[in-house]
C-alpha cells in the first residue's frame, strides 16, 4: 500500500494494525491546494469475509462521522476505491496511553485526574448522541505531545438509535480486561454506564500499573469482573487521594446503577479534585486513612526522605533495648572464668525467652482484641450514625453506601427499629435526586431526551413537558401546576415503587408553580389595593393607570385560577365604573346627578 493513492489520501506509511485490518499515515490533496496529514483505516480482505464485517466497517465511519468533538478523534472521509474499502481520520500526533504505561508504569495521580476529565468530556459527548464506545481500553486512547486525550477506535461502538443489530445474539464484544459485567452476561442492556465501569478500569490501571483484574485467560477474566469485589488503587500505591479511591471504585459496581449516573457528574468529581489541588487546598489522601488505622492499632508512622510515611516496631520509651544488662557482678574468688561466661549466657538467655514470651502474650491479647472490634457487629445506634453522617453528604453515591450497608443492617437486625420515617425521607431523597438527574436528560432536545421502552414514568414525563411548553412562555404557572398535579395523581394511581422518583418530582414541580402563582397573586392585589386608594384620593387618572396594568398584565396568567380570575374581575368591575363616571351619558356620571335643593 505505500506509495499508493486512496482516493484523494497518499500513503506514506504503516503505523498500526487491528481486527478490521491496517491503519497507515496519509497526505490528502484538498481542493483549495492544501494538505493535511491523515490516518487512514483499510479493511482486509480476511475480515471482509466475516459476517456482517463491512456492515460494521461502515458503522464505523458513520459513527465517527457524527462526533466532532476536541478529544475525539475527527472524521474526515470514507468509501471504496477499486475495490479496497477505507475511512480517513485525524491522525494524532503522540502515542496510545498503552505505549505511556509500557515505558513509566504508572502516572502521578494529578495527571490521572486530568486525563480523565478529558475522556470524560469525550464520553459525555458521545453518549448524547446514543453512542456506547464498548471498547475504552488503553491502546483506544491517544495521548499528545501536548498532553491532550483522543479517544479513537469506534470498531464496535453501539450506536443506541440504530435499528439494524450488527452483532449476534449471545455474543460478546469487547476487551475482557475492561469490561462491565452486564457486557458479560448481555443483561442488563448494553447503556453508557458500560462504558462508566471500563473508565473505572482505566483509572485503575493509570494510578497501579495494572488493570484491575488479572488472569491467563478470558474467561477467567470475565468472572473475575462479574464475582470479585474491585479493588481499591490505594491498595497499590498509598498516593491515591481518598476522593478518587472511592470514584474507582463505585465506576467498577457490578451493577450499573451503582455507578454515576453518567459521565459528566464524573468530570465534575475529577475537576473538583484538580481544583482543590490548584487552590493549594489539602487533599485528604488515601494514605491517611491508614496511617488512622496504623494509629488507631498501636503503631508508628515514620515518614521516608519523600515525606510519605511506613509503619516501623519502635520501642517504647523506658523499654528495654538488645544489649542491656543487669551490670557487672563482683567476681568471687574460686569461679572459673567459662563458669562465669556460662552462667552470662544462661541469664540473657532467660531474659530473652522472658521478654519474647511477654511480648508474645501482649501480641495475642492486643490481636483478640482486634479481633473482637471487627467481628462484634456494631450496634443500632453507631449504624444509624455512620448513616447519619454519609447522609449529610452532598453526593448521591455516599447516600446509596449509607442505605447499603448501613440502613439495610439496621433493618435486617433491628425489625422494631424507631427510624422508620427517616429512613423513608432518605430513600425519598436518593429517588427524587436520581429523577432530577434524568429529568434534565428528558429536557434536552438531543436524543438522549428520548424516553426509555422500560420506564413508562419517563413518556408521562416527557409529554408534561410537551403540554407546558406554551404555557410557561406565557406564565400561566396556574395552568402548569395543575398539570404537573395531574401527573403526580397518575403516578400516585400506578403505585409503582419504581416510579417514586417521579411522583415526588411531579409534585416538587408543581410546588414550584405554585409558589410563582402566589407570587403574581400578591403583584396583582398590591396594584388593586393602590387603584383603590388612589380612588380615595381622587386620583382618578393613576388609578385608572394601575386597574389597566393590572388587567394587562395578568389576565392571560390568571388562567385556571379562580381566586386569581376574582381579582382581575374586581378590577374590570372597578376601571368600568371610572369609564361611566367619564361618559356623560352614563346615569354613573356626576352630570346626570340632579342636585336635591333645586
Amino acid at each position: 500500500m505505500i506509495g499508493q493513492r486512496l482516493g484523494s489520501f497518499l500513503i506514506e506509511a504503516k503505523i498500526g494494525s487491528g481486527a478490521m485490518g491496517e491503519v497507515y499515515k496519509a497526505t490528502q490533496q484538498l481542493k483549495d491546494g492544501r494538505t493535511r496529514t491523515a490516518a487512514v483505516k483499510v479493511v482486509s480482505a480476511d475480515f471482509l469475509e466475516r459476517d456482517l464485517a463491512l456492515k460494521r466497517f461502515q458503522r464505523e465511519a458513520e459513527i465517527l462521522a457524527q462526533l466532532r468533538h476536541p478529544h475525539i478523534v475527527r472524521y474526515y472521509a470514507h468509501g471504496k476505491f477499486q475495490g479496497t474499502y477505507y475511512y480517513a481520520m485525524e491522525f494524532v500526533e503522540g502515542e496510545t496511553l498503552d505505549a505511556v504505561l509500557e515505558r513509566q508504569g504508572f502516572l502521578p495521580w494529578q495527571q490521572v485526574v486530568e486525563l480523565g476529565i478529558q475522556l470524560c468530556q469525550a464520553l459525555q459527548y458521545a453518549h448524547d448522541h446514543q453512542v456506547v464506545h464498548r471498547d475504552l481500553k488503553p491502546s483506544n486512547l491517544m495521548i499528545t505531545r501536548d498532553g491532550r486525550l483522543k479517544l479513537t477506535d469506534f470498531g464496535i461502538a453501539k450506536d443506541l438509535d440504530a435499528t439494524v443489530n450488527l452483532t449476534r445474539t449471545g455474543r460478546t464484544l469487547g476487551t475482557a480486561a475492561y469490561m462491565a459485567p452486564e457486557q458479560i452476561r448481555g443483561n442488563p442492556p448494553i447503556s453508557h454506564k458500560t462504558d462508566l465501569y471500563a473508565l473505572g478500569c482505566l483509572l485503575y490501571q493509570m494510578l497501579t500499573g495494572r488493570p484491575p483484574f488479572e488472569g491467563k485467560s478470558a474467561v477467567v477474566l470475565m468472572h473475575a469482573h462479574m464475582a470479585e469485589p474491585a479493588p481499591r488503587p490505594s491498595s497499590k500505591t498509598p498516593d491515591v487521594p481518598r476522593a478518587l479511591d472511592d470514584l474507582v471504585v463505585q465506576l467498577m459496581s457490578k451493577e450499573p446503577p451503582d455507578r454515576p449516573w453518567d459521565a459528566a457528574q464524573v468530570a465534575h468529581l475529577l475537576q473538583e479534585l484538580r481544583d482543590r489541588t490548584r487552590r493549594g487546598d489539602r487533599v485528604e489522601m488515601a494514605f491517611d486513612r491508614a496511617r488512622k488505622q496504623v494509629a488507631a492499632s498501636g503503631g508508628v508512622l515514620v515518614p521516608d526522605a519523600n515525606g510519605d510515611g511506613h509503619t516501623a516496631a519502635l520501642p517504647r520509651p523506658g523499654a528495654p533495648t538488645a544489649g542491656t544488662g543487669a551490670g557487672t557482678r563482683s567476681r568471687k574468688s574460686g569461679r572459673s572464668r567459662s563458669s562465669r561466661a556460662k552462667a552470662g549466657a544462661d541469664s540473657s538467655d532467660r531474659r530473652r525467652r522472658m521478654l519474647e514470651t511477654g511480648g508474645l502474650a501482649l501480641a495475642l491479647v492486643g490481636l483478640v482484641a482486634l479481633l473482637a472490634v471487627l467481628l462484634w457487629p456494631p450496634s443500632m445506634e453507631s449504624l444509624y450514625a455512620e448513616a447519619e453522617k454519609l447522609m449529610a453528604s452532598d453526593r448521591r453515591s455516599d447516600w446509596k453506601r449509607a442505605i447499603q450497608y448501613k440502613v439495610e443492617q439496621i433493618e435486617r437486625r433491628f425489625p422494631d427499629h424507631p427510624y422508620t420515617d427517616q429512613f423513608s425521607q432518605w430513600r425519598d431523597r436518593i429517588a427524587l435526586d436520581e429523577a432530577r438527574g434524568r429529568s434534565v436528560q428528558l429536557e434536552s432536545p438531543t436524543r438522549i431526551g428520548e424516553p426509555r421502552a422500560d420506564q413508562p414514568a419517563e413518556a408521562m414525563y416527557k409529554k408534561v413537558i410537551s403540554d407546558i411548553g406554551p404555557m410557561l412562555i406565557a406564565e400561566q404557572h396556574a395552568q402548569v401546576a395543575r398539570r404537573w398535579g395531574e401527573l403526580a395523581e397518575e403516578l400516585a394511581r400506578l403505585g409503582d415503587p419504581e416510579q417514586r422518583g417521579w411522583l415526588l418530582l411531579a409534585r416538587e414541580k408543581q410546588r414550584e408553580h405554585l409558589e410563582k402563582l402566589a407570587a403574581q397573586k400578591r403583584a396583582a392585589l398590591t396594584l388593586l389595593s393602590q387603584a383603590e386608594l388612589s380612588l380615595r384620593n381622587d386620583l382618578t387618572a393613576a388609578a385608572r393607570t394601575q386597574l389597566d396594568r393590572l388587567i394587562a398584565d395578568y389576565s392571560g396568567v390568571a388562567l385556571g385560577d379562580p381566586e386569581f380570575l376574582g381579582i382581575i374581575a374586581r378590577a374590570d368591575a372597578m376601571l368600568k365604573q371610572l369609564e361611566a363616571r367619564d361618559d356623560p351619558d352614563s346615569p354613573d356620571s356626576p352630570g346626570d346627578q340632579q342636585d336635591p335643593e333645586a
